[in-house]
């Protein structure tokens, strides 16, 4: 899977990194990790940090759009980082916890195709 070219986040965008019809699609989402986890993602699905060892949740966020999932990095990106696109069809998205800007995911049967993704270089600043 290539990356995508990181789109510019404006105002005009919604402060958004992907195109358009990705970020308004209602079934597209979206998860912001460290570069290094890509491969692991790729090869063996999304894991929780209680999976990983690094934490008690047990479920997975995704952002309803990338901005949400910028807004959690505060904006600035000290290390290399990828934003991922993935997609949960209808069915499974009756099987979520859905919130205002984000959607958890605690069955771990649950599992969204990943679309494509686009790097965030270290030092990167939406501001």
């Amino acid at each position: 899977m290539q990356p995508w070219p990181i789109v510019k986040p404006t105002e005009a965008n919604n402060y958004c990194l992907f195109e358009q019809s990705l970020e308004t699609n209602k079934n597209t989402f979206f998860h912001i990790t460290k570069k290094e986890n890509l491969k692991s993602i790729l090869e063996d699905n999304f894991k929780t940090a209680k999976e990983l060892g690094v934490g008690t949740l047990d479920s997975l966020s995704f952002g309803k759009n990338s901005a949400t999932c910028i807004a959690n990095f505060h904006n600035e990106f000290p290390e290399d980082m990828v934003a991922i696109a993935v997609f949960f069809d209808d069915a499974q998205l009756k099987h979520v916890y859905d919130e205002a800007s984000e959607i958890k995911v605690h069955k771990k049967e649950i599992v969204p195709k990943i679309l494509g993704y686009c790097d965030i270089p270290a030092g990167y600043s939406v501001t």
